[in-house]
This record gives C-alpha cells, structure tokens and sequence, in this order.
C-alpha cells in the first residue's frame, strides 16, 4: 500500500482556491474559539467550586443554539453565506473583547460569564450552518470526504494545540484573561480572511417569500427534511446520543482538581487527548475515499466512543486516562466524517443549510444537555460514576438505534467520478 493511500488527502486543497481561503479563515477562528471553549468552564468552577455551576453552563448554550441555530439554517439558504460567516465573527470578537474585560476585573461576576457565553453561542449557531453548508459549493463531489477529512485535521489541531496554550497560560496564573484575548485576535484575524472568500449565494430556494414568516417556513422545511428522512434522522439521533451521554467535557475541572489534584498539566493532557487521537486519525484518512459502507462505520465508531469514555472514567492514571480519550477522539474524528458525508448525500442543495441549521441544534445542544446530565449524575453520585455510566449508555444507544433504524446501517454511498478542479 502506498502512503498516499494512508496519508489525508490534500487534494481539495490544491484544486479549490475558495476552499483553501474557507480552510484558513475557519482554522484560525477555531483556535481562538477553543481556547474560550475551555476558559469559560474553568472561569466558572474557579469562582464557584461547584461541578453543577459548571454543568448548569450547557444550559444557557442550549437555547441559541437550539433556536438559532435552526434559523441560521433557513438564513443561510436565503443569503450569501460568506457574509453571514463574516457578521458572525464580528459579533464573536467583540464578545470575546467582553469576556476578558470581565475577567479583568477586580472581582469577574458569573453572571455576566453566563450571559456573555449565551452571546458568543448565538453568534456561533448563526454562522455555523453557513460555513459548514458551504463546503459543498466549493469542492467537487469526488473532493467531499477528503475535505471533510481535512476539516477534521484542523479541528484536531485547534483543539490539541488549544489546551496546550491554555496549559502555559494557566501556568502563569491568568487563563481565562489571555484567552479571551487570544480568541479576539482570532476573530479579527478570521474577519480579514473571509474578506478575500468569493461570494457563496443560495441556490434557489423552496420558498422565496420575505420576512419573518417565509425564514419561518423555510426552517419548518428542513424539520420536515429531518423527520421525513430516516437516514438524516438517524444521523442526527446518533450523534445526539454520544454528545448527550459520552462527552462529560463539564466534569473534566472537577477531575483534574480530584484526581490530579489541580496540576495545569492535567488540563493540557485531558483536554488536548482527545483531539490528539482525532488528529492522528484525521492524518491517516487516507483510506476514507474508497470506502462506502458509511452506516456501519458512523454507528461502530460510536459504539467504540462511548466504551473509551467509560474507561475513562474507570482509572485514576493520567498517562491511561489519555490515552482512552485519544483513542474516544479518533473514534469520533471517524464517525463524524462519514456521519457528515451521510448528511450531505442525502439532503438536496437548496435545503443543506437548514440541514446544517438543524444538525447545529443537535451538535451544540448535545454537549450542553451532556453538561447538564453529567452535572447532576456527578451531583447525586461521584464525577467517576457520571462519566462511565454515560459512555455505557452511549454504546447501547448507538446499538439500540442501529436495531430500530437499519436503514442507517445499511447505507452506502454511491460512486463519485474522480476529483476535478472546482469551479
């Protein structure tokens, strides 16, 4: 076998100029935004020692991106996507510039955390389904899951290297501060990247009436989209399983401050393990373009997250804890792949924005509600028994829909023509 046939592949980086500009402006705002990912959590527990304050976070995430999230799906079918990307890391830089105003302050109030990080996610839901529907319109088909793979690679990287800046930043004593500022410069630099992304205007439309009542109904259209598709609702049911019971990111303060007993190096490897095993994973996709069986991969990857989460939770040793997580991140990094590849083949182009609005609703509503679970788990028994029952629970419930969905099992991708230069 070939290295190119293990390596990812590049090619969608060489043959589309427009993607290459969409890669870089969202590498470099997800770094910023992962390093606010992991302050806002720690900021909180530091103020309040409490797991559930922690927990009770993913609470006021849910509602914009539930909410806004599906409305920025309709948005980003009825306009330009790169503008919609580009108002959207505006809003977030100057959130970003509040944060570390707050956390500057003499005595930081959670309250203006809690309500600031609700503003950062409403930015965040509006312009997620623009970016991630616009990928489609700027590779070819053939392209589709070396791109996909590719923005695994650069997620791994912003959430590997994230924890480690965080990691230095906690060693001199001001974490939450300079992220925040960090993650500002992030959004500017995103900001003057996107200025160069040429115009993605929507395809047309199911419904081109204006106003509050035509977005309305254009969102109510991808809902329908979700319920009537057993393989999109399938997708979406999966994922929201190992989101909501397999990703106890709310707990990882509490475990560091009881079983590493505060040490900023625990930070940097339990945050950073995860995406390490991702970005290996991501590194050796190559072999994703010939497989097809995209189903069976999305549900045993799953099944696989959720036993390394629970094993997680089963050990006291940093060095084992890592590498549990690395091996649950290069089991997600594989479903969510095809699980996106899944998605775009079965939703038409004029609807992938809602597709992308409503999969938001589920990809950030997941992890908050998981906050949530987690934090009262841990509350009513210990952080340790939260996370291995919820990875258990994980593992049956990808098993439980496979059984009660066999078509998601069951698909497959078609053939695709080999890759061109994209228009």
């Amino acid at each position: 076998m070939a290295l190119r046939d293990v390596l990812v592949d590049v090619g969608p980086l060489r043959r589309s100029p427009s993607f290459r500009v969409l890669y870089a402006a969202t590498a470099t705002s997800a770094l910023g935004s992962r390093l606010t990912d992991i302050a806002l959590p720690v900021q909180i527990y530091a103020l309040t020692r409490s797991p559930l304050a922690t927990g009770l976070l993913g609470l006021v995430l849910l509602g914009p991106h539930v909410v806004l999230g599906i409305i920025g799906g309709a948005l980003a079918d009825r306009h330009d996507k790169r503008t919609m990307m580009l108002v959207a890391e505006i809003g977030g830089g100057v959130t970003s510039v509040a944060l570390l105003l707050n956390a500057s302050a003499a005595h930081p109030r959670v309250g203006i955390v809690y309500a600031l990080a609700f503003v950062a996610s409403a930015f965040g839901a509006m312009a997620s389904p623009a970016s991630r529907s616009a990928l489609p319109f700027v590779v070819n088909e053939a392209d589709r899951i070396s791109a996909l793979a590719l923005n695994s690679v650069l997620y791994s990287m912003a959430w590997l290297i994230g924890p480690a800046i965080f990691g230095v930043l906690a060693q001199l004593g001001s974490a939450p501060r300079q992220a925040y500022l960090l993650d500002a410069v992030s959004f500017a630099i995103g900001v003057v990247m996107l200025t160069r992304l040429r115009s993605i205007p929507p395809v047309e439309s199911d419904d081109n009436s204006s106003g509050a009542g035509g977005l309305l109904r254009g969102a109510f259209a991808g809902l329908r989209l979700v319920r009537r598709n057993t393989v999109v609702l399938g997708s979406f049911l999966l994922d929201f399983d190992a989101m909501v019971f397999g990703f106890p990111t709310a707990l990882l303060p509490a475990v560091v401050t009881e079983r590493f007993h505060g040490r900023p190096l625990a930070y940097t490897v339990l945050y950073g393990a995860p995406f390490a095993g991702s970005l290996v994973a991501s590194a050796t996709s190559g072999w994703s373009r010939r497989v097809r069986a995209h189903g069976r991969v999305v549900i045993c990857s799953i099944v696989v997250w959720g036993l390394a989460i629970a094993a997680f939770g089963m050990t006291h040793s940093l060095v084992i804890s890592a590498c549990f997580l690395a091996s649950a991140g290069a089991a997600d990094m594989v479903s969510g792949v095809f699980r996106q590849a899944m998605l775009v083949d079965a939703t038409p182009p004029k609807l992938r924005g809602r597709m992308e609005g409503t999969g938001m609703a589920v990809w950030a509503s997941g992890p908050a509600l998981g906050d949530i679970e987690a934090g009262v788990v841990a509350r009513l028994t210990t952080v340790n028994t939260s996370i291995w029952s919820g990875g258990v629970v994980c593992a049956v419930g990808a098993v439980v829909i496979a059984a009660l969905m066999p078509a998601v099992w069951r698909h497959r991708a078609a053939p695709t023509p080999a890759p061109a230069a994209a228009a």
